[in-house]
């Protein structure tokens, strides 16, 4: 598609990304499977930690965070 760049890395160091959702901006949500943790990754580069799902158990093995989504209104 005229305009995606493909194979560019827009942010290191997550912990098993595993759920994806993109916002309006382009930008995109990211959770961690193990962690709960939830990054905000810039569509230019860069990331920064947006909160985080406390009662995911790391120790759970398939129990982890499995998805994201952003609400139909945002």
């Amino acid at each position: 598609a005229a305009g995606v760049e493909v194979g560019r890395v827009l942010a290191r160091d997550l912990r098993i990304p595993w759920g994806l959702a993109f916002l309006p901006s382009g930008d995109a949500l990211v959770g961690e499977r193990g962690t709960g943790r939830v990054h905000r990754v810039d569509r230019t580069g860069g990331r920064r930690l947006v909160g985080r799902i406390e009662s995911v158990d790391p120790d759970a093995g398939e129990g982890g965070l499995l998805g994201i989504a952003v609400s139909p209104g945002f």
